[in-house]
């Protein structure tokens, strides 16, 4: 039987796309004066609210010329900006529109590709899993469809971050509902948690572990700026002589690499 993760209520709040997108841009605000490190992604994602809010004619020059090249807005910003309008409901054009669906699709290209390369780094041949054949790939696309391309977990001066790829890989090698075969490793171990449940494992471990995080990346900050290169190492936990994390009464692993990605989470027993 699958453990639950303790002391966790489940609210349901109604979604307003407005707040949420107010909210974004005020904490993306508030990470700039405190001096934290803003994501590409995240940076994007702020500069398309702040076009559609303000108007790019008011943005700042370095802004502008980050969001256009030959004085047109660049894909992904353009992109961003088209989705935000179909989340508002809003009318699009119809050259906007073909031009959403042809970057989605090149979108959704990219992220098969991303899953049927972590499946086959199993030692089975992903060509063969399909939808009508296999419940681990339809619930691992249910599971990954709304991921973004990656996520801030912690802001800091060195954000903590996870990738779609990584995300996928977490859940192809240690996720029993989506793991697709015994596979190749000898060391391969499932979460005792609910798949459902992963993201929020994740994020409650790393906000257990916060002050140790960036207690660490506070010397890979300062090992950057001073080109000082022993300073510059990657975090690691839970193998050789670096100490498991204890969640729950259960031992994981982690290392998160010196740009702030998380390269390896998994459950260890």
């Amino acid at each position: 039987m699958k453990k639950k993760i303790p002391n966790i209520i489940n609210i349901k709040i109604p979604y307003n796309q407005e707040v949420a997108d107010k909210l974004f841009i005020q904490s993306i605000q508030d990470d700039y004066k405190k001096g934290y490190d803003i994501s590409k992604i995240d940076f994007d994602r702020y500069c398309a609210l702040l076009i559609k809010e303000l108007g790019i004619e008011k943005l700042p020059k370095h802004y502008q010329e980050y969001c256009t090249k030959n004085n047109q807005l660049i894909d992904k910003i353009r992109y961003l900006i088209i989705r935000n309008d179909i989340n508002y409901n809003k009318n699009i054009l119809p050259e906007d529109d073909l031009f959403f669906t042809k970057y989605l699709n090149e979108k959704v290209k990219l992220r098969k590709a991303i899953v049927k390369n972590e499946i086959g780094r199993l030692g089975i041949n992903s060509n063969k899993i399909t939808f009508a054949n296999s419940a681990y790939l339809r619930t691992l696309i249910k599971i990954v469809r709304e991921l973004d391309d990656e996520i801030t977990i912690i802001p800091w001066f060195i954000s903590i971050k996870l990738s779609f790829e990584k995300f996928v890989h977490i859940y192809v090698k240690h996720v029993e509902e989506t793991k697709f075969a015994d596979g190749t490793f000898k060391n391969r171990t499932f979460f005792t948690y609910k798949y459902n449940q992963i993201w929020t494992l994740l994020k409650l471990i790393l906000r257990q572990e916060e002050e140790d995080i960036t207690d660490h990346f506070g010397e890979v900050a300062v090992g950057i700026a001073l080109n000082e290169k022993d300073k510059i190492k990657d975090y690691h936990r839970g193998f050789k002589q670096f100490s498991d994390i204890i969640f729950n009464g259960d031992s994981f692993a982690m290392t998160i690499d010196t740009n702030g990605y998380i390269v390896k989470f998994y459950q260890k027993y």
